[in-house]
């Protein structure tokens, strides 16, 4: 009995683990749910100190950018530690900007980032282009609330997170 459990479990853990993934990775979501990027609040190896205390993000596949939520300080969700990416919309004027601080280390980036959204749950896009060199300040201009999947591409490099985006 212990044995079918124990199996059930697995069988359980790894559809949902596959669901998450292929929702991360790019599929449109159907069921009205977003399949929100993990929001960190921990450091991570090598981080520079100015940045320990600045919720992160990492993106997919296989962490290439971290992506730095200096926003979070000015709205509720860092104060709560919620897990989903969250961002607010440019539609609506804020004292705040939705600034994120990508940073890649992998072999092959450029002095430029790409910025490219894509709404998941209906039809939209944005972009954006910013400067740097393995670090690039940004603002990431949601236009309207919904499931966003942001695509950054520096370089050879690129990289994917999801944002669940209110006004």
């Amino acid at each position: 009995m212990k044995t079918i459990v124990l199996r059930s479990l697995a069988v359980v853990a790894g559809a949902v683990v596959s669901l998450g993934l292929s929702a991360s990775s790019g599929a449109r979501t159907a069921s009205g749910a977003c399949p929100m990027s993990h929001v960190r609040y921990g450091t991570y190896p090598r981080v520079e100190a100015g940045l320990a205390k600045v919720p992160w993000i990492s993106s997919v596949p296989g962490g290439r950018f971290k992506g730095h939520l200096f926003f979070y300080g000015a709205v509720p969700w860092a104060r709560k530690h919620l897990l989903g990416a969250r961002i607010f919309t440019t539609a609506k004027p804020r004292t705040i900007n939705p600034k994120v601080l990508w940073i890649t280390r992998a072999t092959g980036y450029g002095s430029t980032l790409r910025i490219e959204g894509e709404r998941l749950d209906a039809t939209g896009s944005f972009s954006g282009t910013f400067k740097g060199f393995g670090d690039y300040p940004s603002y990431v201009n949601v236009p309207d609330p919904g499931c966003w999947r942001v695509t950054v591409t520096s370089g050879r490099i690129s990289g994917r997170v999801v944002f669940s985006a209110s006004n």
